[in-house]
């Protein structure tokens, strides 16, 4: 049996050791163990450090990191690995005093805007990054445990994502105003959406091989097969099962292969080829779309010289682009594939964040005048006596509309009482009886 213990690493701040402890509970036989524990969420392959003798593999159902091992354990022994992991559950306190200063400096620059709005917000964002800031020094590696620290790890970048919110307001205040908000720190209003791999699927078709042996060294066996698939393939993205069962674990919400039984001679192993769309084969033409986007705002920040902090900004995100959309994955369809995958389609939605924030920043700017080029500003205002001959033609105009409805109006109620009234007879006629003209009724 196996278990993992999250303990902060005294000395170390910068680090997180997880214990993993092996244990056979019984007495008298040498047993071998299946060692497996999941890592906390956010760790990758650059935040290991030490492994402690374990194997690092990726989990594509949970997208998350895993441990893992077949160890030997004697009677009655238990054994632990030691992993150990940078502290990456840690907002830097740079970045907090980063924030802090320019959400001072553009509640500075909307003083004399003729609205509070600026000052108030500044200071809602000045109290969020304080109540951050003391939360992660309460809950700092070494004053408490790791599982709490990365609990509050994520109720922090919680606060954060909202902070760079309101910063984002603060930065469409100042340039709203005509103003330079220096280096862009805040967030679109409305993030871009979580790629999901659906709408993403091309034709490229890719394989993935599944293996299954006989661990015995001297029995046949009959062993039941089940894969999971990642979660951004469907059912009707399997092209070719390769033999097996296709099912969907609604529970789980992943697609997977299966056979029931599958017969093995001692120590014999077979693979299985299943071949795939692949959903992320759209990434390449998303990183083309954003490619046109940042060019498009390159040539606009041209056109606006006064904001220099956003034309160096847009540089950047035009070289973070490039450089994301020259790194290719993997040959081979795997659970390193996928991994590298997933993590490029993250990067690209942070960069079309920061590209619809720059989009968000023209607009703020377009708000306050029209375009430098609009010939609508050539246009001269109309004269005093100009603008009173429009008023007396448009009243003149409401006179003779008016009188000539209150004409229709006229005409058709009058016709309508004629209608009402009708031509008919002068005189009633009188009601049918059964007897005698002129006379009373007939006497029964």
């Amino acid at each position: 049996m196996a278990c993992l213990i999250l303990l902060p690493s005294l000395g170390k701040p910068a680090t997180v050791t997880l214990k993993v402890q092996a244990f056979n509970k019984s007495q008298t036989e040498k047993q071998t163990a299946s060692v497996r524990s999941t890592l906390p969420g956010g760790v990758t392959p650059d935040t290991v450090i030490s492994l402690g003798g374990l194997d690092l593999s990726y989990d594509v159902s949970t997208k998350t990191y895993y441990v893992h091992k077949q160890v030997d354990i004697d009677p009655g022994q238990t054994r632990t690995f030691e992993v150990v992991l940078n502290d990456v559950w840690n907002i830097p306190e740079s970045t907090l005093t980063e924030l802090g200063t320019h959400a001072k400096a553009l509640a500075d620059a909307t003083k004399d805007t003729g609205s509070d709005t600026g000052q108030k917000m500044g200071t809602v964002v000045a109290e969020s990054l304080k109540a951050t800031a003391e939360r992660q020094r309460a809950y700092a590696v070494g004053a408490v445990k790791a599982v709490d620290h990365i609990r509050a790890y994520e109720s922090n970048t919680k606060a954060i994502e909202q902070v760079r919110k309101d910063i984002g307001v603060l930065e469409n205040l100042v340039i709203a105003a005509g103003k330079d908000p220096g280096t862009i720190l805040g967030s679109p209003l409305i993030p871009p959406p979580i790629d999901t791999g659906d709408g993403s699927h091309t034709d490229q078709v890719m394989t993935i091989r599944i293996k299954v042996t006989n661990p015995s060294l001297t029995e046949k066996k009959t062993i039941p097969l089940r894969q999971d698939l990642p979660t951004e393939v469907g059912p009707t993205d399997i092209v070719d099962a390769g033999g097996l069962q296709i099912g969907f674990d609604a529970a789980l919400g992943v697609t997977y292969v299966y056979a029931e039984a599958v017969e093995l001679p001692a120590q014999q192993s077979r693979e299985y080829e299943v071949r795939i769309r692949n959903p992320w084969a759209g990434a390449d033409e998303h990183a083309d779309k954003l490619k046109a986007r940042i060019t498009t705002l390159a040539e606009i920040g041209k056109k606006t010289e006064a904001y220099g902090s956003i034309t160096n900004d847009i540089g950047t995100i035009a070289s973070e682009l490039s450089a994301v959309s020259t790194n290719k994955p993997p040959a081979a369809l795997n659970e390193e594939y996928v991994a590298f995958a997933r993590r490029r389609a993250d990067r690209l939605r942070q960069i079309e964040g920061r590209i619809m924030r720059i989009e968000e920043l023209f607009h703020a700017s377009q708000k306050l005048a029209p375009s430098f080029t609009a010939p609508i500003l050539d246009v001269k205002p109309p004269t005093r006596e100009t603008t009173w001959r429009i008023i007396w033609i448009i009243l003149i105009f409401l006179a003779v509309f008016s009188l000539l409805f209150f004409l229709r109006w006229f005409g058709r109620s009058k016709s309508e009482t004629l209608d009402r009234g009708g031509a008919g007879p002068a005189q009633p006629t009188s009601p049918p009886d059964s007897g005698s003209p002129g006379q009373g009724p007939a006497a029964p």
